[in-house]
């Protein structure tokens, strides 16, 4: 009791003083607590940027008789970080009902570019195609062509393409119109199956339903912890050996990350000196 009266006396003396600490401890109290709300938002906030960081390991075959297959992809989806795959396929195809753009031979070749999913890893998501009329191709049996192509062979919208290899005939639906703007760049030397008019770009199934067999150009393997992102890039690296090239792709994870570094460093530091 003797303290608590020796204490209340202080206060009563000294009530100014006692006011202007207690304002101090007030203000030391919820800056200390906003800190450690600003610190845990900036953690949950590095969690889930590892989670939607979208990084990703490209496989790009370096062998023409030997592309990636499915053997390779099922290497890959056994990788732990490994969360999803986009394949991509090439073939060289011929038109049939209508003319490429010829260049420095005669010859009817067009290329389809297959994706399984062309709003990623793709010239459109890259911005180097642009869709000038219509939409991507992103069902079965869709395609998107260049506008010159379309003009020069009176194509519209919703119209029917077909293509012969071998003996595989397929019929596709054109749902779209691109153009790059280098059109104008390439010589007559450029053969017909390298012009830019005759890139076709399509959904993967069109492209091994002609090619009948499942070869990948390329695989690009998103992952779920960018932190691992060079663990797993070793361990494809150490599969494909001289088959493929591989590279990983996270600047935007590491941009967003060295930001929340330097705010969990400071709001760190704010802590201690509080």
């Amino acid at each position: 009791m003797s303290f608590v009266f020796r204490a209340l006396c202080y206060v009563k003396r000294k009530w100014k003083k006692t006011i202007l600490l207690s304002g101090v401890f007030c203000i030391t109290a919820f800056t200390m607590l906003g800190t450690c709300e600003v610190l845990k938002a900036s953690e949950q906030i590095s969690v889930q940027m590892r989670k939607e960081s979208n990084s990703k390991i490209t496989i790009e075959s370096l062998q023409e008789e030997n592309f990636l297959n499915n053997k390779d992809i099922e290497f890959i989806k056994t990788l732990q970080n490994v969360n999803r795959i986009n394949r991509t396929t090439e073939i060289i195809v011929y038109a049939n009902g209508f003319f490429a753009i010829s260049g420095a031979e005669d010859t009817n070749k067009v290329v389809l570019h297959g994706f399984d999913d062309m709003l990623r890893d793709s010239p459109f998501e890259e911005k180097i195609c642009r869709v000038v009329s219509g939409r991507e191709a992103l069902e079965d049996g869709e395609i998107v062509i260049n506008q010159r192509l379309a003009e020069a062979n009176q194509i519209d919208l919703n119209d029917e393409l077909s293509f012969i290899c071998g003996e595989q005939l397929q019929t596709s639906k054109v749902v779209g119109f691109y153009l790059t703007g280098n059109e104008n760049n390439q010589t007559d030397a450029v053969l017909p199956e390298n012009r830019i008019e005759n890139q076709i770009y399509t959904v993967n199934t069109v492209v091994l339903g002609l090619g009948n067999s499942e070869y990948y150009k390329k695989l690009i393997a998103y992952v779920d912890d960018p932190e691992n992102l060079a663990e797993t890039e070793s361990r494809i690296l150490k599969m494909m050996g001289e088959k493929a090239s591989v590279r990983t792709l996270d600047t935007a994870y590491q941009k967003i990350k060295f930001s929340l570094s330097g705010t969990e460093r400071v709001t760190r530091l704010v802590l201690v000196l509080m």
